[in-house]
């Protein structure tokens, strides 16, 4: 009896005897594929930091690698042009916080050049050289974005020079006409608008007023042929030297600021009956003028002060190289523009010829200046300079 009890023992638990361990290597099997189940439900910390393909959830945007890809995209396809224009907003918003009990709207200000930013921002984000900095396939971008990034430097280069005289009273409230007029008798033993005023007629009047109003159109014609027949090196180029010039004269005016000689040397009441044009020029004259503040009760007052240097005189000089070195199909009509600009600026009584004088010094200066500056930013990472 006890060897057939036995027997029926290892019938029942035949494996018991030839694998003694088998039943503890089987939960230890299970364990382990336990573990490795809740490790596929609940990734560790480092399986997530190496899993590179995996999506990031929206608070990662805001982390410290985020913020220095976006940088490095920035550096990767920000123009000078740009880069200069996001300064003087940033620059202007600052002034605008500052002195926002004594400007009107000066926090608006502040905040439409912080918008501005913002688009200029994101526009070049998506037009990133490198496309591992894109936050947006460009593929899938709408095709207006890089056009529009291109216009969009025109109208913001209008609302920084709208900008300038606002804060130019308070942080140097005093005037330099005087100075600039005994200057102008110094060098030439009169006053030059005066002696202007003897040969001025009103065929004269009519083609200089007109010629001081396409300064602000030739920038703007320039761009886009640049943009539509040259390469996009040309353009930036181009952006480049005529923006930045303008904005290191509109920094001058908080030098020496000054209204100009039609207030201080002539009755600026009696312009439109001492120099007469023929059918457009008081039209021209009046768009000129409120864009300036003096088309107020009290122009004394409210004109801009942004006579010294001549951005007028800095951007026809600017514009007359570019449109050569480029080879602009209208750079005879650009360099006859532009001479008339020139002589407009003192015949028409908006700046005194050494405003003019200054001009002609500081534009060859700028744009060496910028061409060093456009070099040291590539240095620096800024490939797009």
């Amino acid at each position: 009896m006890k060897s057939s009890r036995n027997t029926s023992k290892q019938e029942k638990s035949p494996h018991s005897q030839a694998h003694p361990h088998h039943t503890g290597r089987d939960r230890a099997l299970a364990g382990k594929m336990r573990r490795q189940s809740l490790r596929e439900s609940f990734p560790t910390r480092h399986d997530a930091e190496t899993d590179v393909s995996a999506a990031k959830p929206l608070p990662s945007l805001l982390s410290r690698t985020r913020l220095g890809t976006t940088l490095d995209a920035l550096k990767t396809s920000l123009s000078t042009a740009e880069l200069a224009t996001m300064t003087m907003l940033a620059f202007y918003a600052l002034l605008g916080i500052v002195y926002s009990a004594q400007v009107a709207h000066g926090i608006t200000l502040a905040a439409v050049d912080f918008g501005l930013i913002s688009v200029m921002s994101i526009l070049a984000m998506n037009e990133a050289n490198d496309t591992r900095f894109q936050p947006l396939e460009s593929a899938n971008a709408p095709r207006f974005l890089a056009p529009a990034r291109r216009l969009l430097l025109f109208p913001t280069l209008l609302i920084v020079y709208m900008q300038a005289p606002l804060y130019v009273p308070f942080v140097h409230p005093h005037d330099y006409d005087t100075l600039l007029a005994t200057l102008d008798k110094t060098l030439f033993g009169v006053s030059p608008t005066v002696w202007l005023y003897t040969y001025s007629h009103p065929i004269v009047t009519e083609i200089l007023q007109a010629c001081y109003l396409l300064f602000f159109i030739i920038p703007l014609c320039l761009g886009i042929e640049f943009h539509r027949t040259k390469s996009d090196a040309v353009f930036r180029r181009y952006t480049a030297q005529f923006m930045i010039a303008l904005y290191g004269s509109y920094l001058l005016y908080f030098c020496l600021p000054a209204i100009g000689p039609c207030f201080t040397v002539h009755d600026f009441a009696r312009t439109n009956t001492e120099l007469p044009g023929i059918f457009f020029t008081e039209t021209i004259r009046m768009i000129i003028n409120n864009g300036s503040g003096a088309g107020t009760s009290l122009p004394h007052l409210t004109a801009h002060r942004n006579c010294m240097p001549s951005g007028h005189t800095i951007a026809a000089v600017v514009n007359i190289v570019c449109a050569f070195r480029f080879r602009s199909r209208y750079r005879w009509l650009v360099a006859s523009i532009c001479a008339g600009i020139l002589l407009s600026t003192v015949y028409l009584r908006y700046h005194h010829a050494v405003d003019v004088l200054a001009g002609l010094v500081l534009a060859p200066l700028f744009m060496l200046g910028i061409r060093s500056m456009q070099g040291f930013m590539r240095s620096r990472g800024f490939v797009s300079a």
